[in-house]
C-alpha cells in the first residue's frame, strides 16, 4: 500500500495532546475559542519531507486563510491510527508541542 493510500478513508479525532496547556493550565482551563484553530481546505503529501501540506480556504483564525499549514505524520504499523504534529508556519513562529491523533473508521 502506498503511502498516500494510507491517508485515503474516514477519520475522527481520537484525542489532542497539548503539552503547553497542560503544562499552562491552572485553575479554569481556556475560554472557549481560545485554542481552537480549525480549518478547511485542500491538502497534498510530501512524501520526501514526511508532511502533509494543509492549504487553508477557510478558517477560525482569519490570518491562517491563504496559508499552508504544514505537519508531520505517522501512522501506527496497522494504519488504524494517524497522528499529525505542526510546524512552525514561519521561522519566526514555534510549532505547538501538539499531536492530533486521528482514527480510521471502519466502513461497513
Amino acid at each position: 500500500m502506498s503511502v498516500i493510500q494510507r491517508f485515503v478513508g474516514v477519520w475522527e479525532l481520537k484525542r489532542i495532546e497539548d503539552e503547553e496547556l497542560l503544562e499552562g493550565r491552572r485553575g479554569r482551563g481556556p475560554a472557549a475559542g481560545a485554542a481552537y484553530g480549525g480549518y478547511a481546505g485542500r491538502w497534498e503529501l510530501d512524501e520526501v519531507c514526511h508532511e502533509v501540506l494543509h492549504h487553508v480556504e477557510t478558517a477560525f483564525v482569519p490570518n491562517r486563510v491563504g496559508r499552508t499549514i504544514r505537519r508531520s505524520y505517522s501512522f501506527a504499523e496497522d494504519s488504524s491510527l494517524l497522528s499529525l504534529r505542526p510546524i512552525a508556519i514561519s521561522s519566526q513562529e514555534k510549532a505547538p508541542d501538539r499531536t492530533l491523533t486521528w482514527r480510521r473508521r471502519a466502513t461497513p
